[in-house]
């Protein structure tokens, strides 16, 4: 459907991938990785047209449709939520706004008014437009793609100026799944979802009909979303069949083979380089002298090429947490803390102990009160009840969701690295921190505003790095890091001696952290609870009550069906009675059942039994009114039906 021949893309002087080929059919399920920089991005606007291949060519199949999600996604600011996510099925977003405009004039306009029969008209032909283009169906199907994405009914009216950056992202990815382009374009689609709306967007994507390409560092989601990943690294793009954690074991397989043949061929090379160095001046020994000399030339270039083919070598992120005081055993006491926005609840009153070395999480729907805790804790915020007490000697240390987004974008990186580092720091311990983030060289010499969003997150993990501390306070750390950042950031914290709370909606950062405890915060005003363990066991417990609660929805539509079974037979049989006894009521009127009467008799007998039979089952049919409301009437055993 879409196909990439031989394209080449740079970043001013900076090749990103050179002579890729990439093809993507209907159904196909693919993930870009690779770090930051490396031109994943670039990949996802030259498939969707949105920028040109520095040479190449791009070819599509006919009206061949393509919608992207972008990082950052900005709304018509003029629209209401639902107007926005349907805006992309034509005509129809329009429709409806020149509708609505049309019925309030309508509601204000008399019938007297000169234009009041026009405005019917109009009315009425707008009316039929918007059912023409389907707008009841794709309004439905909007209202379900929202609620999946965590939209409350009453936010579909709101205008979508009123959102927050996240939010539009958010309706953006709505709008695009409402109008399901048979290619979707995704980059990093997870960014500003929580665990809820993760889940429903992975069964969503699943189920699409039609093509996916997304980038993401979410390995839990691109293990349960895509089924070929294509690595995009060392200016060009390798692909990988089968989903993430397959990607790994056939890259590490991948790279292990190439070092083994890459020391099979320097061994080769070596043996005929000797040869030639000990017969190269004997004129004996010259045709075997050129011959090896033709056999090194040839293993040289294929050893060129091996070395071009192999997985690039990564240098990887190392972090180095500096030295705290050591802290006592309590490090935090929490007691019945709150917090309210103009009379918002927040957080209802909360209480947790933090130990020395402990792992809390923070899990819970994106405002829920998580980054309101953290502010709390960081004591950027006062609270409005309660008590925060740390122990003697605690250093606090906190990372903040958008910290990247509060770097001075004027300042170089080494001179923002430098502005918040403790007094007294000399300037090689912050060149070593900012180096362990990758910075090195010329990037310590570049503006902030012209790093890219990892790049920045780096930045700021590196300032934190800067800073003693044995309470760590990280507020989705993982954000805009590419996947190997995250691996040492989880290498790192799991040497940490210190204690940490996180909060974090990566399920699979969460899952190697190795959490002894939750806060799981369900939404304003609701009770905090705390569980012991870890994630997975909170996920487990989840799944469970999931069943469980899958399991009553099941049994109670099972009861459902067969109530509604036996009142259907119920209503046959009754009809067929009445029928029945309908029947024999003229048999008795008429007067030759007189003359013998054995026959009148039986018909007498039969028809009392009916008569009997049907009081009882119109009995049974009131009380199946009168408590079909409730759902409290039992199905009844099998019906007894009366022979002739």
């Amino acid at each position: 459907m879409l196909t990439l021949h031989s394209v080449t893309a740079r970043i001013g002087s900076r090749v990103l991938f050179k002579d890729v080929s990439v093809t993507v059919q209907a159904r196909d399920r693919i993930g870009l990785v690779g770090p930051n920089g490396a031109g994943k991005t670039t990949l996802l606007e030259i498939l969707a047209g949105l920028r040109k291949p520095d040479s190449g060519q791009v070819t599509r199949q006919g009206r061949l449709r393509v919608g992207m999600l972008a990082q950052e996604a900005p709304c018509q600011e003029d629209r209401s939520v639902i107007d926005e996510a349907t805006s992309g099925i034509g005509p129809l977003a329009e429709v409806r706004q020149h509708l609505d405009d049309v019925t309030a004039k309508l509601a204000v306009a008399g019938a007297e008014s000169s234009d009041y029969d026009q405005l019917i008209h109009t009315r009425d032909d707008l009316a039929e437009e918007y059912v023409r283009l389907g707008g009841e169906r794709t309004e439905a199907e909007a209202k379900r793609v929202l609620a999946g994405l965590g939209f409350l009914e009453i936010d579909y009216t709101r205008p979508t100026r009123e959102l927050s950056g996240g939010w539009q992202v958010r309706l953006a990815l709505a709008r695009l799944l409402v109008m399901a382009p048979d290619v979707l374009l995704l980059d990093e689609p997870t960014n500003h979802l929580d665990l809820t709306a993760i889940s429903w967007l992975e069964a969503e994507l699943s189920a699409y009909r039609g093509a996916l390409v997304m980038v993401s560092h979410d390995q839990t989601f691109l293990d349960n979303v895509v089924n070929e990943i294509l690595e995009v690294e060392g200016e060009r793009i390798t692909p990988y069949h089968g989903n993430y954690t397959n990607y790994v074991r056939e890259r590490g397989r991948r790279q292990k083979a190439a070092e083994a043949a890459a020391k099979r061929r320097e061994s080769e090379i070596a043996k005929h380089r000797q040869f030639i160095q000990r017969f190269g001046a004997n004129a004996a020994w010259a045709t075997q002298v050129r011959s090896h000399e033709k056999m090194l030339a040839r293993l040289e270039q294929e050893h060129v090429e091996e070395v071009a083919a192999a997985p690039v070598r990564r240098r990887p992120v190392t972090f180095r947490f500096p030295p705290a005081a050591n802290s006592g055993r309590v490090v935090c006491e929490v007691q019945g803390l709150t917090k309210s926005y103009d009379n918002q609840v927040v957080l209802a009153p909360l209480s947790f102990t933090v130990e020395r070395g402990e792992r809390i999480a923070l899990v819970g729907p994106n405002g829920a009160g998580k980054s309101t805790l953290m502010r709390l804790l960081a004591r950027l915020e006062p609270h409005d009840a309660g008590s925060i007490s740390f122990g003697p000697q605690i250093a606090v240390a906190y990372f903040a969701q958008h910290q990247a987004d509060v770097l001075d974008p004027g300042r170089t990186v080494l001179d923002e690295a430098a502005a918040d580092a403790p007094a007294g720091i000399p300037p090689e311990r912050i060149r070593e921190a900012l180096g362990r983030m990758l910075f090195k060289g010329e990037m310590m010499t570049a503006r902030v505003g012209q790093l890219s969003g990892g790049e920045r997150a780096r930045l700021a993990l590196a300032k934190m790095l800067l800073i003693p501390a044995n309470l760590l306070l990280l507020d989705e750390p993982t954000n805009h890091l590419d996947i190997p950042s995250k691996e040492a950031l989880e290498a790192a914290l799991s040497t940490y001696e210190g204690a940490i709370i996180v909060a974090s909606h990566d399920r699979y950062f969460l899952q190697h952290l190795d959490t002894s405890k939750l806060i799981v915060l369900e939404g304003p005003g609701a009770m905090p609870l705390t569980r012991l363990g870890s994630y997975d066991d909170w996920r487990d417990m989840q799944a469970r009550i999931e069943e469980a609660e899958r399991q009553l929805e099941r049994e109670r539509e099972e009861r459902s069906a067969a109530l509604a079974a036996e009142q259907l037979g119920l209503s046959e049989e009754i009809t067929r009675l009445e029928r029945e006894r309908e029947r024999i009521a003229q048999q008795l009127a008429d007067p030759s059942a007189f003359k013998e009467d054995d026959i009148w008799g039986g018909l007498l007998e039969k028809y009392q039994k009916i008569d009997a039979r049907l009081s009882g089952l119109l009995v049974r049919q009131q009380s199946y009114e009168a408590a079909d409301s409730d759902g409290q009437a039992q199905p009844d055993p099998e019906l007894a039906s009366v022979s002739e």
